[in-house]
């Protein structure tokens, strides 16, 4: 489902957060032996500040940060009667993180801020920049991601001054980690990829897990899932090897999603727990969220909607408590969802509304898109057909955004750029090695050198007058290519414009149908007579039959063919659903992989569409349940055959010819030159031999 996407998301944000906490949580440090240094006045005062400063950050930061504010402001006051500001600057900047670990964001970047203009004071550049990256987590963790890209690149800036390779790479890859989020899929791998070179010509182990992370995500998000989980086992290798118990426990989130999708949802449980144990064990709120989320998707995808809900509301409480706002409008997606499942479309309604304004309060486009996809699904199927177009709309610009041409590319373009570097590195330390073969080499080969000059000289005149020629050939030849390029640029151009131009009229075309189907539903509801309101309710599934392969033909990029077994499934799921209310109808459609364009569909369509409702209407009056059949094979280049009809209880034959559905299917079936008869087998089945018209 759609919805997964939002899960990589959160588990991105989640391993900016504790990048911090793992460097200072890998540290083992003697509170007593550091203490002891700091009461030792005989001691530096440099020595004592520091081992004052490691108590603050490293020995309660994350436990108990109001200890850690204690002591960091002890480390302050002495500093401060001292005189010594770089000691100052650091004491501030851990207060400013015990505030954002206790979720107080104000306070903490006015705590950085402090920092920062202390140590402007004393030119202290390093601790500059860590501090403003500190407060584009904030920003970040805000879904404020405007903001945090700011202060990620000035502190970017001061590290590339520096030239802090790991500093850098830690940066880039947070700013890759904000256009991921903003949809911006072309500029996230550029920086994804630029922060894993890095990270791997200084040996940062760590970096590189997440930075294989990151890009699985990016990969997961884009659909390529047998990419994104070469990835993510990549990354879990390395954190296993590092012990990086939070990597860890991110990554195992990522593979039991990929466990999800392949319909293995033993695997996937399995994976989700071990994830959740390791993020419960560390106390972090956020990965629990994570994974209890993750949890109801899978017993979602299997059908145990009650245990899911169960899981997406217990999500819901912990992202809540955390003020987690794209958190919560993941949750209340899937929540929604599950409703959707339900049928019970009025709080599936309720809930994604609650999603999609919370999505677009930050800007989070995915989540936009997920939540608006469901309420077209639940507004259609309660009937409220100009919302449902309004949240349709809303969809397909939302997925123009994210799943964008120029993305795909730049994805691809960057990964070959990143390998090509690598492998130009490698040509070069290659080249070095032969250089120096070379330079031993070089005086034998000046004798040999000096006895086939004079050979060169013969043959050079002979060469020269032959170059004239080629040249003016080739000058010639040039001027040709140009002149050919410039006639396919102009034909390319016009092309791309002649479907754009043809893509707006079927968008159009589409629109009309639907305002037309509109009017026809508003008119019906005026009129009492049953049997008029039923005649009117056929003419708009015709159009609506119609208003569906326009649609088709707006979305696809071939505008000649489209997806057959996708329109017709689609075409005959929407009549079931308006016909068969309350009953069990299945449905056998079998497509072969035929290219049929839109001249034969439309006659086809309706075709199906007078066939199946017809069947809908009377072959189960007396049954609750069913089976619609639809076939369609080539017999030859031009010549296809249609199996279509039901197992119903049979058609009426003295009114076998009766009414305006039967002399429809006629005149259709006289445009497509084509063939009618119905065959002896259970129900009422019929085939059509038809021609592509195309």
């Amino acid at each position: 489902m759609k919805c997964l996407k939002t899960t990589y998301g959160f588990l991105v944000l989640t391993i900016v957060m504790i990048g911090v906490q793992q460097q200072i949580s890998a540290q083992r440090i003697n509170k007593d032996s550091l203490w002891s240094v700091w009461i030792d006045s005989t001691q530096k005062d440099s020595l004592r500040l520091e081992a004052l400063h490691t108590i603050a950050g490293y020995g309660y930061l994350f436990t108990k940060p109001d200890s850690a504010y204690y002591y960091a402001q002890m480390e302050y006051d002495y500093a401060k009667s001292k005189g010594l500001k770089y000691h100052m600057g650091n004491a501030l900047h851990t207060q400013g993180m015990s505030f954002m670990y206790s979720g107080v964001f104000d306070s903490a970047i006015t705590y950085y801020n402090r920092s920062i203009n202390l140590r402007k004071e004393i030119n202290d550049n390093q601790g500059i920049a860590g501090s403003l990256n500190n407060i584009g987590n904030i920003y970040h963790e805000q879904d404020d991601y405007e903001n945090a890209l700011g202060y990620y690149k000035r502190s970017l800036k001061i590290k590339e001054e520096l030239g802090d390779k790991k500093g850098m790479s830690k940066s880039i890859n947070n700013i890759g980690i904000i256009y991921e989020n903003r949809g911006d899929y072309a500029k996230a791998i550029e920086y994804f990829m630029r922060s894993l070179a890095l990270k791997e010509a200084i040996g940062d182990k760590k970096g590189i897990a997440g930075s294989l992370n990151n890009i699985g995500i990016l990969y997961s998000n884009q659909e390529e899932y047998e990419k994104s989980f070469e990835f993510h086992k990549r990354s879990l290798l390395i954190k296993e090897e590092i012990d990086d118990q939070e990597g860890v426990a991110a990554s195992l989130n990522s593979i039991a999603l990929y466990y999800k999708r392949k319909g293995n949802y033993e695997m996937a449980m399995d994976y989700q727990k071990r994830s959740f144990q390791i993020f419960n064990r560390l106390g972090y709120k956020r990965g629990i969220g994570v994974t209890l989320n993750s949890m109801g998707l899978i017993h979602m995808e299997a059908g145990e909607l009650e245990i899911a809900l169960k899981y997406f509301f217990k999500s819901l409480a912990v992202r809540e408590e955390l003020n987690d706002n794209k958190g919560l409008a993941g949750s209340l997606i899937n929540i929604g969802g599950v409703y959707l499942l339900k049928n019970e479309f009025n709080r599936a309604i309720y809930y994604n509304r609650k999603a999609l304004n919370k999505a677009r309060e930050i800007g989070a486009v995915k989540q936009s898109r997920d939540a608006a996809q469901k309420l077209y699904k639940a507004y259609k199927s309660i009937g409220n057909v100009s919302k449902a177009l309004e949240a349709h709309e809303l969809f397909m610009k939302s997925k123009d955004s994210i799943n964008s041409e120029e993305n795909q590319k730049e994805i691809i373009r960057q990964e070959y750029e990143y390998e090509y570097d690598k492998q130009k590195l490698a040509d070069s330390l290659t080249f070095v090695k032969q250089r120096e073969i070379d330079q031993l080499n070089h005086q034998s080969q000046l004798d040999k050198e000096a006895n086939i000059r004079y050979g060169l000289y013969i043959g050079l005149g002979f060469f020269t007058v032959l170059g004239v020629v080629i040249y003016r050939s080739y000058q010639r030849k040039k001027k040709d290519n140009v002149l050919i390029t410039q006639q396919k640029n102009e034909l390319a151009q016009k092309n791309d414009e002649k479907t754009a131009m043809l893509k707006e009229i079927h968008h159009r075309v589409k629109n009309n149908l639907q305002v037309v189907n509109s009017l026809l539903k508003l008119q019906s509801r005026e009129i009492e007579d049953e049997n008029i309101v039923a005649l009117f309710k056929e003419a708009q599934n015709r159009v609506l039959s119609m208003a569906l392969l326009h649609e088709k033909m707006y979305q696809s990029d071939n505008l000649k063919n489209i997806d057959v077994q996708d329109h017709i499934s689609l075409l005959v799921e929407d009549l079931v659903k308006n016909y068969a209310v309350g009953k069990l109808i299945k449905s056998d459609i079998n497509i072969e992989n035929i290219d049929i364009g839109i001249r034969t569909l439309v006659p086809l369509g309706l075709i199906i569409n007078e066939i199946i409702s017809n069947a809908l209407k009377h072959a189960f009056k007396t049954r609750k349940e069913g089976e619609i059949l639809v076939q369609i094979k080539r017999l030859e280049e031009n010549t296809c055959e249609l199996i279509i009809g039901d197992n119903g209880i049979g058609l009426d034959v003295e009114g076998e010819s009766i009414g305006l559905g039967n002399k429809l299917i006629q005149i259709f079936t006289k445009q497509l030159n084509g063939t009618m008869e119905r065959l002896e087998q259970t129900g009422t089945v019929f085939k059509f031999v038809f021609q592509k018209i195309d």
